[in-house]
């Protein structure tokens, strides 16, 4: 059961995730808010992705960097990388996208 209605749309993309990461590395899996965005991050030692419904639509939003453009509070992105944001209108997209990235 999620925490919040917005975070289906999340746990949905991390069950797909979940799947298909590389299962030979080390991933750490936080939950991510920042106001209306409820979701999750992954980080792998030095990269980091955020994932979640995005607050102005229907679509997935994934923020993405190095591990040290996030701040360790809440893993807020810094203003770089809210610029470069992805947006997806399906969680399958959202998931290959995440995965790539990841792998």
């Amino acid at each position: 059961m999620t925490i919040y209605r917005t975070m289906k749309m999340a746990d949905d993309v991390l069950k797909i995730v979940k799947k298909e990461l590389n299962k030979k590395k080390r991933y750490y899996l936080e939950f991510y808010e920042n106001g209306r965005e409820h979701g999750y991050a992954i980080t792998d030692f030095n990269i980091k992705i955020v994932f979640s419904e995005n607050r102005n639509s229907d679509d997935v939003v994934v923020y993405y960097a190095e591990s040290n453009k996030f701040s360790m509070q809440g893993n807020i992105p810094d203003e770089e990388v809210y610029k470069d944001k992805k947006f997806f209108q399906n969680i399958e997209d959202a998931a290959k996208y995440i995965i790539k990235y990841l792998n």
